[in-house]
């Protein structure tokens, strides 16, 4: 879950790609809502480890 400073939050699903985690399902909906663009630059934060 992508949470925002907005108090909006999005589901999404992470997925173990060559070792590296990636944000795969719901990420779109993100970019869309947030209007993100390739210069927008994201600070994330863990708030739950968890194993994948």
């Amino acid at each position: 879950m992508i949470h925002h400073e907005s108090q909006r939050s999005w589901p999404v699903y992470l997925r173990s790609v060559s070792g590296e985690s990636v944000i795969t399902d719901g990420w779109r909906n993100v970019v869309r809502d947030l209007q993100l663009t390739k210069q927008t630059l994201l600070r994330l934060r863990i708030m739950d480890m968890i194993k994948i």
